[in-house]
């Protein structure tokens, strides 16, 4: 299965999946899924209750573009270090396309627009197969 790289041309995922599973054991691990993960400093203005915003508000936008994210997690930065990043989003897609779908999503684009444009001094971004 080959992908879309940034400049538009065809790759051959790279990643393998390596364990051991013990005797008697089964494990489902599903390859190839699409890893969207994206990081943010916020600027000192923000507030907490705009973060809370922002929390709400991503838990809408994974009820309303569900059915092409496989898994969708974010959070606060749980540990605090100077060089983390204040907040984080991680998302799953079962292919480059549904990836491009979320990213055109008008929901996902009024969201980053209306409430993260603001908000951000630093965003840091990868995409990846598993």
């Amino acid at each position: 299965r080959s992908v879309l790289n940034r400049d538009r041309t065809l790759v051959k995922p790279r990643a393998k999946v390596q364990f051991h599973v013990p005797p008697n054991t089964s494990v489902t691990v599903r390859k190839g899924l699409y890893r969207h993960c994206v990081m943010f400093r916020w600027k000192k203005s923000v507030r907490d209750s705009t973060i809370d915003t922002l929390h709400e508000a991503l838990r809408d936008m994974r009820r309303r573009i569900g059915g092409v994210v496989v898994n969708f997690t974010f959070g606060d930065d749980a540990c605090g270090g100077r060089d983390s990043y204040d907040f984080a989003v991680v998302a799953d897609f079962a292919s480059y396309d549904d990836f491009m779908q979320y990213a055109r999503h008008p929901r996902n684009r009024e969201l980053s627009m209306k409430l993260l444009a603001p908000m951000i001094r630093e965003r840091a971004s990868a995409q990846f197969i598993l």
